[in-house]
């Protein structure tokens, strides 16, 4: 049996109220359409890789809510990143699909 643990928080972002989700087995979800690996991530190197071969637009946010990275990626991306937490927020147009928080040690 795969059990799978994860922890909910919220984060207003833009005058929204959103879902922050960390998946503690780096395995994507459902509502999840971008798989993030490893997370936290001990080397600063994070991978994003599009669940279902879907190109995904995405923003990498740091905590003061600048924007890090903004890319549309359709295959394994890697990123170096400094040690901090981050906000990824992966959209598809201008629907925000998901936020999910990252931690670089």
């Amino acid at each position: 049996m795969n059990i799978r643990r994860s922890v909910q928080r919220f984060c207003i972002f833009d005058g929204r109220v959103l879902r922050i989700g960390v998946d503690k087995s780096g395995v994507a979800d459902s509502l999840t359409q971008i798989e993030v690996f490893p997370n936290p991530s001990t080397n600063g190197v994070i991978n994003l890789q599009p669940v279902n071969g879907r190109s995904v637009n995405i923003q990498l946010l740091n905590f003061k809510g600048e924007l890090i990275i903004k890319d549309k990626i359709d295959k394994l991306s890697s990123y170096f990143l400094n040690k901090g937490f981050y906000i990824l927020l992966s959209k598809n147009e201008n629907k925000i699909l998901n936020v999910t928080k990252i931690v670089i040690l």
